[in-house]
């Protein structure tokens, strides 16, 4: 199953085959309990097209470029971090 990017809480997005999957996959990684890496005000799917700052400054990249990034290395984790400038 292809990997789906979600917005966790209001600093995260995290990748995951579905929503619980992008849950444990931040909860596993970060040492959190469920309450502390997902606000349910929040878990809507990040469009495969929105395009989120890349490494270098003034670049775009694609979350799908990102998460098929992650597939290749067989290692989901965080997507984007908002509120960074």
């Amino acid at each position: 199953m292809p990997l789906k990017a979600f917005r966790l809480n209001d600093y995260e997005a995290w990748a995951g085959e579905d929503l619980e999957g992008a849950i444990a996959n931040c909860m596993k990684a970060c040492g959190v309990p469920r309450e502390e890496a997902y606000d349910d005000c929040y878990g809507d799917e990040l469009p495969g097209d929105m395009e989120i700052a890349g490494d270098t400054p003034g670049s775009l990249v694609r979350v799908s470029e990102i998460l098929a990034a992650m597939e290749k290395r067989g290692e989901p984790g965080p997507v984007c971090f908002f509120g960074e400038a």
